[in-house]
């Protein structure tokens, strides 16, 4: 007999029985919600115990098993390891070529081969070439996996992170909204201010600890009204993104069955 088959008949036979019971009491044959409020309670508990579900709660009063742990887990644990791979050791730079007039941008097939989704780029630095720059973005967001532009400083502290295919598209001609010349320029100057104003920008300070816990990076996220953030380590160093619906997918896994490690 499934347990969805014997979840029913067992609220259906205490809600009988706690009728009949008050025939004995009151002489009449009623249904009342507190019947039915207790009936589910039971069951629940039923479930509860069981290992069906990991999670219930009477109002105010929750009994929590698995989604407890989940929302402890650190937000370190919700990046994925790809983004942290690409910025940790695939970060990106550009070198003068011996004309001058462009970078180096041999790496270009390899990138995306190994599906990288962020460039990062250190400000200050006075090697990049703005038509490396552009051919970079063009080449890589042909394919889906760039997402992010990474801003760091000298120290490879994390600045800033902004959308790098918003960006390409505004690159691209007759949009002279955002030119690779500015960008370049920007990042040589380590103009913060100027790189706020890219697309989907969101600086240090925004950024989540590795060590909060998946609650308090939603509680952040949602005081913020944003549905992802940048995660940096104990060092300042950029690992990558946590994104709220991930986050909110992890801990509602956790209350099925399926989601138990």
């Amino acid at each position: 007999m499934s347990m969805t088959f014997f979840s029913l008949a067992l609220f259906f036979g205490l809600v009988v029985l706690l009728a009949f019971l008050r025939i004995k009491t009151a002489g009449r044959f009623t249904i009342e919600t507190r019947e039915i409020v207790a009936a589910i309670v039971v069951v629940g508990l039923v479930l509860f115990v069981s290992g069906e579900i990991k999670e219930i709660a009477f109002g105010d009063v929750r009994l929590i098993r698995e989604i407890k742990k989940a929302a402890k887990a650190p937000v370190k644990e919700n990046v994925a390891t790809r983004q942290v791979d690409t910025i940790s050791s695939n970060t990106l730079r550009f070198e003068e070529s011996r004309t001058g007039t462009k970078g180096s941008v041999e790496r270009i097939p390899m990138l995306i081969e190994t599906k990288a989704d962020a460039l990062s780029f250190q400000l200050g630095s006075d090697y990049y070439v703005a038509s490396a720059i552009a051919m970079y973005l063009e080449e890589l967001t042909k394919a889906p996996f760039l997402q992010y532009l990474v801003f760091t400083n000298p120290k490879g502290e994390f600045v800033g992170v902004a959308d790098a295919r918003a960006i390409a598209e505004q690159f691209a001609p007759g949009d002279s909204s955002l030119t690779p010349r500015q960008l370049t320029r920007a990042i040589q100057n380590a103009n913060i201010a100027w790189l706020r104003q890219l697309p989907g920008y969101i600086g240090a300070n925004d950024a989540l600890s590795a060590g909060l816990s998946t609650r308090e990076a939603l509680s952040q996220m949602l005081e913020r009204n944003v549905d992802k953030l940048p995660v940096i380590d104990g060092a300042k160093q950029f690992i990558g993104v946590a994104y709220q619906s991930q986050l909110m997918g992890n801990i509602l896994m956790a209350i099925t069955p399926e989601g138990k490690q």
